[in-house]
Parts: C-alpha cells; structure tokens; sequence
C-alpha cells in the first residue's frame, strides 16, 4: 500500500507541475500575442517586457472578474468576455502610454490571434488523431 501512496504523490506532483508550466508558456504567447498586435496597432514604445506585465496582471484580473460574473447564467459568460477585453485594455493603455482605442484592440486582435492559434492547433489534432485511427484500423484488419 505504501508504494502504491507514493506512486499517486508523484503523479500528483507532476500534473501541478505541468499545469504550471502550462500556464507559463500560455502567458509567454499571450504577451507575444499582444505584442504582435501592439506593433499592428501602432503603438509607440512597445516591448516584450511590458506585454509580459499586461499579459501577468490583465489574466489576473480578468479572471477575478471572470469568476464573479460566471455564476449569471449566459449573460455572465458574456460579461465576462466584454469585461476581459475592457480590463486588459485598461492595463495596456496604462503600460504601454497609449489611447483607451488602441488598447482596446491590441486586446482584441491579441485574443483573436489566440483564437485562430487554438484553431491551427485543434486541427492538427484533429489530423494526427484521424490519422492513429486509420493507422490502427488498417494494423487491425
């Protein structure tokens, strides 16, 4: 019994640590991802480091809100949504020195640049899981 404990305290372990270097690497391309849209929308003065602390503080704060507004039934999601784009908005224009307009897109172009990366990736998926399936069917037969 006792190994069979440890066994279950490393996998859980392991899960914590993966989850966080998921969240890592999750911030790391959301700031890249902002910084990306930062030089689309022309804002002066942009940086890595900055995106890199609009990406930290903008989730956090969104998240908080995102969890207070979740328990309205589908106008909360909504909320949430509108309310995630108008706070990273805020945190940006304040790091970056730029106008509420150009914040505000460089939030909205930097979650649709997410949107279309979580796409590329599902489809790949997709792909490579088709691919398994057939793969195995053909050994099978």
């Amino acid at each position: 019994m006792q190994g069979s404990e440890g066994i279950e305290q490393i996998l859980a372990g392991a899960g914590i640590l993966i989850a966080l270097a998921g969240l890592a690497v999750g911030i790391l391309i959301h700031a890249l991802f902002l910084l990306l849209a930062a030089r689309i929308v022309d804002i002066p003065g942009r940086s890595f480091s900055k995106a890199l602390i609009c990406a930290v503080l903008g989730g956090i704060a969104s998240f908080i809100v995102s969890i207070l507004l979740i328990w309205l039934p589908i106008i909360g999601w909504i909320l949430g949504l509108g309310a995630g784009f108008i706070i990273t908005a805020v945190v940006v224009q304040y790091f970056f020195k730029t106008t509420f307009g150009k914040a505000l897109g460089t939030s909205v172009l930097a979650w649709v640049f997410l949107v279309v990366l979580f796409a590329i990736l599902a489809g790949i998926g997709l792909v490579l899981g088709a691919g398994a399936l057939m793969m195995g069917g053909a050994a099978g037969a």
